[in-house]
């Protein structure tokens, strides 16, 4: 049984309708994405504030670095981790971590070694999407896939690495 199919004809006043129904729509969108990335950006902001607000309160190193990455996990990834740089070692030790086992932080990575180290030789952020095809990468959690590494230089020195670890790949942009 074969049906016959009579095509709709628009008018000219039917197509421009439509048009503005289409630029109305696009509009929709446009701002619909701009608020989007509004809301993230304020909510970056927040847990910024939040994050400085709580290490500057702070009686210690120890606890701000720790309530630091406290604060980066809830947003950031599955493990997040501050390296802090031993001038007389010329290494990397893990200052403050969350999400990993306890064993993490008696790590120590050269400057240079590792996804870390090379953050730290270079003074550059780098991202990695998938660990599992860099020969860089020091296992700190059998799962983790995406791994971005961002220097932290005061005045030109640096001070250390703020790690941050994904469970899925391509996690970081």
């Amino acid at each position: 049984d074969v049906q016959s199919t009579i095509p709709f004809a628009f008018s000219p006043d039917d197509i421009e309708v439509l048009q503005i129904l289409a630029d109305q729509m696009a509009v929709a969108i446009t701002n619909a994405d701009l608020f989007t990335e509004t809301q993230e950006h304020l909510a970056q902001h927040r847990l910024i504030h939040h994050v400085t607000t709580v290490a500057a309160s702070s009686t210690n190193i120890e606890d701000a670095l720790s309530s630091a990455v406290q604060g980066l996990r809830v947003t950031l990834g599955d493990r997040v981790s501050i390296l802090l740089k031993d001038p007389k070692t010329n290494s990397l030790r893990v200052q403050a971590a969350a999400g990993y086992d306890n064993d993490v932080l008696s790590m120590r990575i050269r400057i240079g070694q590792g996804i870390t180290g090379w953050a730290a030789e270079h003074s550059e952020a780098i991202i990695v999407n998938d660990v599992t095809q860099d020969a860089r990468y020091i296992p700190g959690a059998d799962s983790v896939r995406s791994e971005l590494a961002v220097p932290l230089v005061y005045r030109g020195e640096l001070l250390g690495v703020l790690n941050i670890e994904s469970d899925v790949p391509n996690a970081y942009s």
